[in-house]
């Protein structure tokens, strides 16, 4: 029998693990269009969830002796209720099956990536919505491509003064101080609508430390494709 893998890829970076998640390792997702993942050379089958579907040709052509196997919308159907719900990520939809799995339900769960992605779920695998808004790497890239004179300013961890002495400092306060109210503003929105609010993601800790919300379990959205990989791999009884 061939290997398994799973492997997450978001914008930013990219995870591969075993089924179970005894094993993983995280990579730049701009790698996997320049260095194949040596794992994936021999024969093996890859579970992936993916929001870079450019990616899918050339994860093909890197690893002629892998087989691929990328989630759609459909596979979650008898975990999830996705009625109304449309063009919805599986990186969105990884993290309600965690919630699901491991938070008191009603939830939201902000993912913290290059996208700040909400997404809520309610009793019995109810998706109910969510939000989407630039993350603050994105927000740095968007201000320095679309202006013609404003730098792209590197990320930090520290808070910022509200009032920037130069062009850099502007910058960063207006972004990492607007941003982190952003979210600290959705999730009292979605408290008072009776749902707990989760962060997960690469730039959580960053969120976490500035706005005083909770942390989601570790490996949140691995956890989650993990999960599906489990329900889709159960044998499926006649009708």
């Amino acid at each position: 029998m061939s290997k398994k893998f799973l492997l997450s890829i978001g914008n930013t970076h990219a995870v591969l693990a075993s089924p179970g998640l005894s094993w993983s390792r995280r990579v730049a997702t701009a790698s996997l269009g320049e260095s194949p993942l040596t794992e994936l050379n021999e024969p093996c089958r890859v579970f992936c969830a993916g929001v870079v579907p450019a990616l899918r040709d050339i994860l093909a052509r890197q690893h002629p002796e892998a087989h691929f196997r990328f989630l759609a919308a459909a596979d979650f159907a008898g975990l999830l209720d996705l009625e109304g719900i449309s063009g919805i990520g599986m990186d969105r939809l990884c993290n309600a099956v965690s919630a699901l799995e491991l938070l008191p339900l009603p939830a939201l769960v902000i993912d913290c990536g290059t996208c700040l992605t909400g997404t809520a779920i309610g009793p019995r695998g109810k998706v109910l919505g969510g939000f989407i808004l630039p993350g603050r790497k994105l927000a740095r890239l968007a201000l320095a491509s679309g202006t013609g004179q404003l730098p792209e300013v590197a990320l930090v961890d520290e808070t910022p003064d509200l009032l920037g002495l130069d062009t850099a400092a502007a910058i960063r306060s207006g972004i990492d101080l607007g941003t982190v109210e952003a979210v600290k503003g959705l999730a009292a929105l979605a408290t008072a609508s009776g749902q707990q609010v989760f962060l997960t993601g690469g730039d959580a800790p960053w969120f976490l430390r500035h706005s005083g919300l909770t942390a989601a379990p570790a490996d949140f959205t691995l956890r989650g494709l993990d999960r599906i990989h489990h329900h889709l791999s159960q044998p499926r009884m006649s009708p």
